[in-house]
């Protein structure tokens, strides 16, 4: 820790403080930029320290600081909805195939039941015929 006035208990910071409800998974790392911070204070890295905090946070985050945009957002709904599209499109494939293989099911149903067990080919080949017309 720095040797910094921090306030507190009648203490003033040499800065402008703001009480703020942290997140407990995120509170090393707001203790981690205050200590960062008041190592800098009141030195010509100071400037350059907030910066590259901000930049680092806003090229992790992906968007920038305070400006959560609309883009974003519509971004976001763009991708849903080109997956939404995309699964009906599925939807629709899986539908038809279902209705072929039903057709081919009871195709072939409909040969055993009046089919022998003899090797007549002409039988067969009326099978392949049937098959074909339905794919």
């Amino acid at each position: 820790m720095t040797d910094i006035r921090k306030g507190g208990r009648g203490n003033v910071a040499p800065y402008k403080t703001v009480m703020v409800r942290t997140p407990e998974p995120l509170l090393d790392l707001a203790k981690q930029l205050t200590e960062g911070y008041r190592q800098v204070l009141g030195t010509h890295r100071e400037e350059t320290y907030l910066n590259g905090v901000q930049d680092a946070i806003a090229g992790n985050a992906g968007f920038e600081l305070g400006n959560y945009s609309a883009q974003s957002e519509m971004e976001v709904t763009g991708q849903v909805r080109s997956l939404n599209e995309e699964l009906e499109a599925v939807r629709a494939n899986v539908s038809a195939l279902e209705k072929k293989l039903a057709a081919i099911d009871g195709i072939i149903g409909t040969y055993r039941g009046q089919s022998k067990d003899t090797r007549d080919w002409t039988k067969a080949k009326q099978l392949m015929a049937e098959l074909e017309r339905v794919t």
